[in-house]
């Protein structure tokens, strides 16, 4: 799971081996001081996310805020001031839960899920960037703020993947003579 202050998205990651058909999910938040939960997003029967993939919910504020699309959108904002928890059921099950203090994340961070590398967990930045989100011991520490934040869809590389490579001596040549781009890669 991510989510992100004033920007409004939460980004549920599948780290399974397996397609999860997800339409008998909803996510809920529970505000701080409240005795009940309220609805976030319910998916349709024919929503799911590939294992290893990604699935993004995009709220009122996420439309202005990256070029990167939403699965679904739903009318709703994160709350700016109190805590909260949004929990992903499926059905009435509890699958998974993240505390939200919008006080420790600022304009442009995300609060993303770590990386489990080598049976442990790890920063989901740097080297370990294309790791997957796959870190979940119940635990607070399963969480990190990323300084700048990077939502995936469903229509992104599955994760763990191995990172893209930096092209070595490229060059382009434009003419404006002819509409061809000439690229050379070596």
């Amino acid at each position: 799971d991510k989510t992100t202050n004033n920007f409004d998205f939460v980004e549920l990651y599948n780290p399974t081996d397996s397609l999860i058909t997800i339409g008998d999910y909803s996510l809920r938040i529970l505000k701080e001081g409240a005795t009940s939960t309220t609805s976030l997003a319910n998916f349709s029967s024919t929503s799911t996310i590939a294992a290893k993939s990604f699935f993004l919910i995009g709220f009122d504020n996420y439309k202005n805020s990256t070029s990167t699309v939403v699965d679904i959108s739903r009318s709703y904002s994160l709350p700016t001031e109190n805590t909260a928890t949004i929990i992903l059921y499926d059905g009435s099950s509890l699958v998974d839960e993240i505390n939200y203090n919008p006080a420790n994340i600022a304009s442009g961070q995300s609060m993303e899920r770590k990386s489990f590398v080598n049976n442990q967990c790890a920063t989901a930045s740097s080297s370990n960037e294309f790791l997957g989100n796959g870190c979940d011991t119940d635990s607070a520490d399963d969480f990190e703020i990323r300084q700048t934040f990077n939502p995936q869809n469903s229509s992104n590389f599955p994760e763990p993947r191995t990172s893209p490579t930096t092209p070595q001596n490229f060059t382009i040549q434009f003419s404006t003579s002819t509409p061809v781009l000439n690229q050379n890669i070596s």
